[in-house]
């Protein structure tokens, strides 16, 4: 497995931090989405939204990475400010 690489990035926003990234997973099983959580969990991130590729209502503001064997799986994870 390729060592997993994490980006983050705070940015203000109406006095306010907020903390927005793309991650990219292989969603190599059903509990995926909560691997996900316990990532940006450990980031100290709060009210964090797991979404799908498909919802592009959120700005993105940073990238993550998390290579699984070469594969990725683009999912879009949000915090609200």
């Amino acid at each position: 497995m390729v060592p997993r690489q994490l980006r983050s990035q705070s940015v203000k926003n109406s006095n306010r931090q907020c903390h927005t990234a793309i991650l990219e997973v292989f969603p190599n099983s059903p509990r995926w989405k909560r691997s996900v959580e316990y990532v940006w969990t450990s980031l100290e991130a709060r009210r964090l939204r797991i979404m799908s590729h498909l919802f592009t209502r959120f700005q993105l503001l940073s990238k993550i990475c998390i290579p699984l064997g070469g594969i990725f799986f683009r999912v879009m994870t949000s915090v609200e400010c």
